[in-house]
């Protein structure tokens, strides 16, 4: 989600791809970047604030805890 300097207007929703990955066109500015926090999604890296130049690319790398379990192995049993 891109919001504008503030936090507090919705400028873009992002789509991600099956890969992760998005791309988002904006006019240079001053924006910030947060998670939708749908159900349980949370991350430390955002809410971030990102400055937009002209012909600069910029790449913000954002790790995102949906709240799933990691499968976990389970011990073998014993054998006599």
């Amino acid at each position: 989600m891109v919001y504008n300097k503030s936090g507090k207007t919705l400028i873009q929703q992002i789509h991600i791809d099956s890969e992760a990955r998005y791309v988002v066109l904006l006019r240079p500015g001053t924006y910030t970047v947060d998670i939708n926090h749908i159900g349980m999604d949370y991350s430390e890296d955002v809410p971030k604030q990102v400055v937009i130049q002209s012909e600069i690319t910029i790449r913000l790398g954002t790790k995102i805890d949906t709240g799933g379990l990691l499968p976990q192995r389970m011990p073998l049993p014993m054998l006599e």
